[in-house]
Parts: structure tokens; sequence; C-alpha cells
């Protein structure tokens, strides 16, 4: 959910309110995560860099658009999450990573149309 939230408050919010969002929710996430390097904290900024770049060739405004870009956010957010530990020298069963990376791309797409109406109710 954290991921989700860096990036609403991207969509959202004023730019640099969003950078200091999304260094928070990434710094959060990484407070509890068993990863020593801060790893979730680099690829959040990333994503809003991404996202705002992509916001200035494109109109973001569609909730179809918004569910696409989260989908493929999250998905190369937890390819990059389960290959490094794959980098760094530990195994994973390929069954356990590809399910892992689909079933947690569909349930973080799955859930943003609700923080989305959250995040407008309550900020919006």
């Amino acid at each position: 959910l954290l991921l989700i939230s860096a990036i609403t408050v991207t969509l959202f919010l004023e730019p640099r309110s969003a950078l200091i969002g999304a260094i928070l929710a990434g710094v959060f996430k990484d407070a509890f995560s068993t990863l020593a390097f801060p790893l979730n904290t680099i690829l959040f900024v990333i994503w809003y860099f991404l996202i705002l770049k992509l916001n200035k060739q494109i109109s973001i405004e569609n909730n179809f658009i918004r569910l696409g870009l989260v989908l493929i956010i999250t998905f190369l957010h937890h390819l990059i999450l389960g290959l490094t530990p794959i980098y760094l020298g530990n195994s994973i069963p390929l069954g356990i990573f590809i399910r892992t990376l689909f079933i947690e791309s569909i349930y973080t797409t799955a859930i943003a149309p609700i923080i989305f109406k959250f995040f407008k109710l309550f900020f919006g």
C-alpha cells in the first residue's frame, strides 16, 4: 500500500509535496524491510520523477491510464525487488517469484481506485 500511496501523491499533489511523500513512504517501507540498502526509497523517488516526466508528455487524468500506469510501476517495482536478492546470491524458487510478482501487481492495481477516491475525498 505504500507504493500506491507514493504513486497517488505524485499524481495528485504539487511536485514538492509529492516528492516529500514519496521519500517518506520509501523510508517507512525500508524501515520494515529486510534489505540493508534503502532500495524502496530510491525506487519510490525514481517512480516520482518518471511519473512527472510522463505527465508532462501525456495527460494522466483518465482513470484507465492511471491504472495502467500503476500496473506497470508495481510490476517493475516488484520485479526489481525480486531480482535484487537473486543478484546478491540468494535463491528464490521461480514459481514463488512469478506468483508473488503477478499477485502483488494485480492486488495493488485493484486497490488503486479505492485509494484514489479516498485521496480525492480527503485531499482533493
